[in-house]
């Protein structure tokens, strides 16, 4: 992040500056992993949310649907 006053990053924009940097792109088959799959298979039902407000108190939640 040194190349950017952005903290994050995400979608096009990402991919886009992945590409002005020089970086190898790939496709998202290259992320997958069958454990990561299973993990995801297991918490599904699983729900997080996190907000800030205006005066910057932040909450946060989950819900596991049972």
């Amino acid at each position: 992040m040194e190349s950017s006053p952005h903290v994050m990053l995400a979608g096009v924009g990402a991919d886009n500056f992945a590409q002005r940097l020089g970086l190898p792109m790939v496709s998202q088959d290259y992320f997958w992993t069958k454990i990561r799959w299973d993990q995801l298979v297991e918490a599904k039902g699983t729900v997080g949310a996190v907000a800030v407000d205006p005066a910057g108190r932040l909450a946060a939640a989950t819900s596991t649907a049972g």
